[in-house]
């Protein structure tokens, strides 16, 4: 698969972060927090804004505040994701069902083998 990047601006220069090195990607208190496999990196782009440069295969806006990579989930229910590295991200009541079926899609594709 060929790797895709995502340029944003990041206290007064440019970041280039790798999509795959994404876990998921939080707001809080008009700050953004991209959290990556080995580190955090805060910029002040909003979430509709990040949303944009994302491949939607494999990420999905589960909360107003948050945006989680299908690839960094170690599972999924009702309520939260919980990631590889053992946190977990909410997922809202109005947001599920979009999440549900972009989850099934993606499940699918990966027994798949695509």
């Amino acid at each position: 698969m060929e790797k895709k990047y995502i340029v944003l601006p990041h206290k007064g220069s440019e970041i280039v972060v790798e999509e795959q090195e994404i876990c998921y990607i939080e707001r809080a208190n008009r700050i953004t927090n991209l959290h990556l496999t080995d580190q955090i990196i805060e910029v002040a782009e909003k979430l509709s804004d990040i949303e944009k440069y994302l491949n939607i295969d494999i990420f999905v806006r589960c909360h107003n505040s948050f945006i989680v990579n299908f690839e960094k989930v170690r599972r999924f229910d009702r309520s939260e994701f919980i990631m590889r590295n053992g946190e977990s991200v909410s997922i809202s009541r109005s947001r599920y069902s979009e999440v549900k079926e972009r989850f099934d899609k993606w499940a699918a594709m990966q027994r798949l083998g695509e």
